[in-house]
């Protein structure tokens, strides 16, 4: 089984509800893990890019392991697949 999760539209009323900004992220990847009362997720997926924010900004927080538990030593990669 994979578990396999998303990240950009508002899941919530009120500020910082969507988006790809490091606030953001951290507070959804939290929700995702509390769910399905897990912690870890195999696969974090970004929805659709996020003009608001600055790519550095998503790509770093995405390579930060504290908010991203994976099993094992090996390293996720990240791309993009459309504009």
């Amino acid at each position: 089984m994979v578990i396999a999760t998303k990240i950009h539209g508002p899941m919530r009323a009120g500020p910082n509800s969507g988006g790809l900004s490091r606030k953001v992220i951290m507070t959804e990847i939290d929700a995702s893990l509390r769910r399905p009362g897990t912690d870890y997720v195999d696969l974090y997926q970004i929805h659709r890019r996020d003009r608001g924010t600055p790519i550095e900004e998503t790509l770093e927080c995405l390579h930060d392991p504290r908010p991203f538990p994976v099993p094992g030593p090996e390293p996720f990669a990240v791309y993009r697949n459309h504009a």
